[in-house]
């Protein structure tokens, strides 16, 4: 959505392509190995109950209460970072920022009419959204197989849990693991952590520790971190 607020350019058209393997291909360069992938719009800095821009790059369709997905746009864009030199494809958000309580915001065609199918008001761990995860997560694992990611990829967790969310937290990781059982794979998840909730003793994937105060973005997103921030 940064690109879109920035430059203007309408979300994935042609001009968009342009300027987003720009970026892709000059973090290559200077060393990054892997991506973020908004199969979903990522839950980054929202405060509950809002959302950001539906950049979602999985089109869904809901019929007779079976997931059907079209991920051609997201295979444009893993083709593209595979292009530019990415190894590792990272998964955006499988559940809502500081604390992993929600589900995340997801849209599809249902009967014909874009609607909202997954949010705040639904639980992370609630069975409804485990089985569109147990219903998705495959065809995205076939998919980065195809296009030579094999086990490079990082399923994410949430971000920025306090340790006061840890038990909220665990649920979600809960979900995953349990779903990953099921179909029989081990992928790495993981999350970015702040503080003292490496205390916790939950084991994932920790990348990134955040031990500083605020800080800002330079997009029109910085208007919801502050709100967000105001509310932990």
């Amino acid at each position: 959505d940064a690109i879109t607020d920035f430059f203007g350019a309408e979300l994935y058209s042609e001009e968009y392509w342009r300027i987003l393997e720009s970026y892709i291909r000059n973090a290559a360069l200077h060393g990054m190995t892997a991506l973020l992938t908004p199969a979903f719009t990522p839950a980054l800095d929202t405060p509950v109950g809002m959302k950001r821009m539906n950049v979602q790059l999985v089109k869904i369709r809901v019929s007779d209460g079976k997931y059907e997905f079209d991920m051609s746009l997201l295979e444009r864009f893993l083709r593209l970072a595979k292009n530019a030199g990415i190894r590792w494809i990272e998964h955006c958000h499988l559940f809502s920022q500081w604390g992993a309580t929600s589900a995340i915001n997801i849209y599809a065609d249902v009967d014909g009419e874009e609607k909202q199918i997954f949010g705040w008001d639904d639980p992370a761990d609630g069975e409804r959204y485990a089985e569109f995860l147990r219903a998705y997560i495959p065809e995205f694992l076939a998919l980065a197989e195809r296009l030579g990611f094999g086990n490079n990829i990082l399923f994410h967790i949430s971000d920025e849990p306090k340790e006061h969310q840890a038990e909220a937290y665990a649920k979600a990781l809960a979900v995953v693991k349990e779903l990953m059982r099921e179909i029989g794979i081990d992928i790495p998840v993981f999350g970015m952590v702040k503080d003292d909730f490496h205390k916790t003793r939950l084991q994932f994937l920790v990348v990134f520790t955040m031990i500083f105060g605020f800080y800002t973005l330079g997009c029109k997103v910085n208007q919801y971190e502050t709100q967000a921030m105001e509310q932990l």
